[in-house]
């Protein structure tokens, strides 16, 4: 709709309005005013000594002058109404552009052409002076509300408002990715189509009703997890400020899965590590006081045993307390520095340290290598190595075969596979292998010195690779351990040559 203050257009309704109770006014006026000058001259001039044809044309002369006045009199009412009236229009127009486009143009930053009669300029530059309020209000209002957005669509919690109807009014991105909510459909869907959990929808009816808020521990399926998730639900009511009433109520989701299964972990590690290290000094402390009370009484004939048992445990000390300190440091981001390096001086190094286990079972170790070179941090993947070999040399028979080989897995990726012919890994042990402190066998384990930590330790080394390791694994059939980490990139490649 275009909008000009040069182009008139009176508020033709209440022209007309005023135009016809001004018609009625005057001519009952000048009926009455006929009639009373008709009943005056009659007494005046007594009409009945009057000829006819004198009175007729008294009749048509008063007749002409009531039409005259009636046309003087509608012509002043037609400009008195434009006069005072016209400008009513002109607000009227203003305040429909107000409302249907808003506070913007040049047009509402005009004034009347001339000053007007009456307060009709007082009341332009009171809507202009009321436009311009509103106008602030609206920038501030529009501004907070982007702000609120942004801050609400950034909260990793889901939020979710109703209505005392349970129409769902408001949701943000969180919850719309969780409950497979659509942003652009309308909100016309129900709270009990999304949830049917009783506990959470009896809340809202408590807070809409009741203004009572609830806090509650739910557990929930949604869209983006195969198993149900763990939440701290708040729900609150929504309250009109004037009457204190409520008006809806909002619930905001806080998913505390990962925190609860991070607790858990922490709470097993404690627990695992304190019995761990309790193992170990309990075993040193007992000897310890049987060789003190021997050596009083002047027995030394198991003195050799009780001090073997008690480095064998110092050792087992050193050994997890070295793991733990891997451990935490991987996990605490340590970087990886990875440097070409050569699979065989790797390979030998770990073959040296543990020759004496080796020779001890008359193992035979097989070696192949199908890379000349490979792009790892060298101290990490003989640790690697290591363990891998260390704990394949602990648990196969005597006179068993253990083979290494760094092979090619695809353009991308390296594989080193460690693989024996020993009993092998049920089944139902293969998932949690990498757990901290997970054993297969706890009493056979700690026979052989194990810490329960060494799987954990090559795969978080791996994971800091980019890679990953996979186990093949089923009873009585050995087992396969294959660790894949990336090549090197050819563009890296290329600028140490050019350094």
């Amino acid at each position: 709709m275009d909008f000009s203050y040069k182009k008139r257009r009176p508020p033709w309704k209440i022209i007309r309005r005023f135009l016809i109770h001004q018609l009625v006014f005057y001519v009952v006026s000048l009926v009455l005013m006929g009639l009373a000058i008709r009943y005056s001259a009659h007494e005046i001039f007594d009409f009945d000594y009057q000829s006819a044809g004198q009175v007729t044309e008294f009749d048509r002369f008063l007749t002409a002058l009531s039409w005259g006045m009636l046309a003087v009199f509608l012509v002043h009412a037609a400009y008195t109404a434009w006069i005072f009236l016209g400008p009513l229009g002109r607000v009227l127009q203003k305040a429909r552009y107000v409302r249907k486009k808003g506070f913007t143009g040049e047009i509402l930053h005009e004034r009347f052409d001339r000053e007007e009669p009456g307060e009709w300029n007082d009341l332009d530059r009171a809507l202009s002076k009321i436009k311009k309020s509103l106008d602030k209000k609206r920038r501030q209002y529009n501004r907070e509300r982007e702000e609120l957005q942004a801050i609400v669509s950034s909260v990793k919690n889901s939020i979710v408002a109703i209505d005392t109807q349970h129409n769902v009014r408001y949701y943000n991105s969180q919850f719309a990715v969780l409950f497979k909510m659509k942003r652009k459909r309308e909100m016309s869907e129900r709270i009990e189509e999304i949830f049917r959990e009783p506990s959470l929808l009896e809340a809202f009816k408590t807070a809409i009703e009741g203004g009572n808020p609830a806090d509650l521990r739910l557990s929930l399926m949604t869209s983006r997890h195969k198993l149900p998730r763990n939440f701290n639900v708040s729900v609150s009511p929504l309250r009109n400020k004037d009457d204190n009433t409520a008006y809806g109520a909002v619930a905001i989701f806080h998913d505390v899965t990962e925190a609860q299964l991070a607790e858990k972990i922490r709470i097993d590690f404690v627990a695992n590590a304190s019995h761990e290290l309790r193992t170990p000094l309990t075993s040193i402390h007992g000897y310890l006081q049987t060789l003190r009370e021997d050596l009083a009484e002047g027995h030394t004939d198991q003195v050799d045993h009780y001090l073997n048992v008690v480095i064998n445990n110092v050792e087992r000390l050193k050994n997890l307390i070295n793991d733990l300190l891997d451990l935490s440091s991987l996990e605490s981001g340590a970087e990886i520095e990875s440097e070409i390096e050569d699979p065989r001086l790797i390979t030998e190094s770990v073959l040296n340290q543990l020759d004496g286990l080796r020779s001890e079972k008359d193992i035979l170790i097989v070696t192949k290598y199908d890379l000349d070179s490979i792009f790892v941090d060298g101290t990490k993947m003989e640790q690697v190595l290591t363990n891998l070999l260390h704990n394949a040399l602990k648990y196969v028979p005597a006179h068993s075969k253990v083979e290494v080989i760094w092979t090619e897995h695809d353009s991308k990726t390296d594989k080193l596979i460690v693989s024996d012919d020993g009993p092998g890994i049920p089944v139902e042990h293969q998932e949690r292998l990498f757990e901290r402190f997970y054993r297969v066998d706890k009493g056979r384990d700690r026979s052989v010195g194990g810490t329960g930590l060494g799987l954990s330790i090559v795969k978080h080394i791996l994971s800091k690779h980019g890679g990953e390791i996979r186990l093949i694994s089923s009873p009585d059939k050995g087992t396969e351990f294959h660790c894949l980490f990336p090549k090197r990139k050819p563009s890296e490649a290329s600028q140490d040559m050019n350094l």
